[in-house]
């Protein structure tokens, strides 16, 4: 599976305009074949949207930028960005949260059982978090191996 985060800030004063052009871009692209879900969010932060894109493989979200409508939309898009896109390509990874994985070993059915759970648990709370997601992918991957392999975290108070 092939995952694309798109950061973009938008020009004072254009926020109407560009969620006008976005909806046909969001709309067009929830056809394409491999197309698992397309949608915009708009950030926390002023005049800032994000789009987050999920498709079956690498090949789908290639065919996702050379087609018609995303070239189209997005040069009209591009005269309302403040700036140029951040961009992140992801591939998918079993990570603490328990999303599905293609090993049916490592979770059923995207649950964790009991022990990883434990581990999850253990290791938000060494890093002082209660989500993942406020974790950044390396140290999410870093996790994961240690859950993988039934490692606890370092218990803190052993160095002092």
């Amino acid at each position: 599976m092939r995952a694309i985060v798109a950061k973009i800030k938008v020009k004072q004063g254009q926020e109407a305009n560009f969620e006008a052009l976005a909806a046909g871009l969001v709309a067009e692209s929830r056809r394409e074949a491999g197309c698992l879900s397309y949608d915009l969010w708009r950030s926390d932060e002023a005049r800032e949207y994000v789009f987050i894109e999920r498709y079956t493989d690498d090949a789908a979200a290639q065919a996702h930028v050379k087609s018609d409508h995303y070239r189209r939309i997005g040069r009209q898009m591009g005269a309302l960005m403040d700036g140029a896109p951040t961009a992140y390509r992801l591939s998918a990874a079993e990570v603490a949260v328990g999303m599905a994985s293609d090993n049916p070993e490592s979770a059923a059915d995207g649950c964790l059982d009991a022990e990883r759970v434990r581990l999850v648990a253990q290791w938000l709370r060494h890093f002082g978090v209660e989500d993942a997601s406020e974790l950044d992918l390396g140290i999410l991957e870093a996790i994961r191996q240690c859950i993988n392999d039934g490692v606890s975290p370092p218990d803190r108070t052993a160095h002092v």
